[in-house]
């Protein structure tokens, strides 16, 4: 296994921890789902054989590097990565742009890391608080994933300590 940084090891636990092993839900629009990595976004990916290991790299080259996870403060890193491994992580970095007030194109840059190190309020719980209206939203908007809202919210509950 590479050297990957501590923080992201401990991000990535976490969320291995949550995400749990195999599931093929019908209900779940990702598809196919192991340790978090859908057959949706992964289709030339063996879901069902996916090791631990292989997502721990996807999650780190296509998740954290990718989108400059490791950029962010530490006070809100984990849940971003956490929220964008849930909901795609282009929405949950739109979310982050929308609260510090720069244009939402769900990718970091400049722009958005200057105002998120220089945002007036509390970054944590603002981000906390979008991430867990969207999932309210969605199910009001579609109902039938009414049944995963549990958990997301249990998912966000887990940052808030």
């Amino acid at each position: 296994m590479k050297d990957y940084d501590e923080n992201f090891l401990k991000e990535v636990y976490k969320v291995l921890k949550s995400e749990g092993g195999y599931v093929n839900d019908v209900s779940d629009s990702g598809g196919e789902t192991k340790y978090g990595i859908c057959k949706r976004s992964y289709p030339k990916c063996d879901i069902k054989n996916l090791t631990k290991y292989d997502a721990i790299e996807i999650y780190y080259r296509d998740f954290w590097e990718k989108n400059k996870i490791g950029k962010l403060p530490l006070s809100i890193r984990g849940a971003v990565f956490s929220a964008g491994i849930n909901m795609g992580m282009r929405r949950a970095l739109r979310l982050l742009q929308t609260l510090v007030g720069v244009s939402a194109d769900g990718v970091i840059g400049k722009k958005t890391l200057f105002n998120i190190l220089h945002y007036d309020g509390n970054l944590k719980k603002g981000f906390l608080n979008m991430w867990e209206d969207y999932y309210e939203r969605l199910c009001v908007r579609f109902p039938k994933n009414k049944k995963f809202l549990n958990g997301w919210l249990n998912r966000v509950a887990e940052y808030r300590g």
